[in-house]
């Protein structure tokens, strides 16, 4: 039998590993090379709601009081509802949706996470 406490830690860990290296590609990409584009890919894919919940919060102030751009993937419908000014739709690398976030319908994401 698998010990939680030893899965919870795991997972933790985990965690702050994703945290810590975003933290790292931040530093790197926009105070050292001063980059005006971060592409993040799934950048909370393996974070707890609170650990998403800040990396998110640090890339919208980013965005914010420093200029930068970020170009996020996420799966996660709500979050980007939450933190982002606009919603690229992909499916099948084809975009069908590009709007302001305020205008995305739960039709525009029935029609990009639909089966085909």
């Amino acid at each position: 039998m698998a010990d939680p406490d030893k899965a919870s830690c795991r997972a933790g860990c985990a965690g702050r590993t994703q945290t810590s290296s975003l933290a790292g590609t931040l530093a790197t990409c926009f105070l050292v090379r001063h980059a005006p584009l971060l592409l993040a890919d799934e950048p909370i894919a393996s974070l707890d709601p609170e650990s998403a919940h800040s990396v998110l919060r640090l890339l919208r102030t980013l965005c914010r009081d420093e200029g930068l751009t970020v170009l996020c993937n996420l799966h996660q419908v709500e979050f980007a509802r939450q933190y982002s000014d606009r919603i690229l739709g992909l499916r099948h690398g084809k975009l069908i949706c590009d709007k302001p976030t305020d205008q995305l319908s739960d039709d525009d994401v029935q029609r990009i996470y639909r089966p085909t």
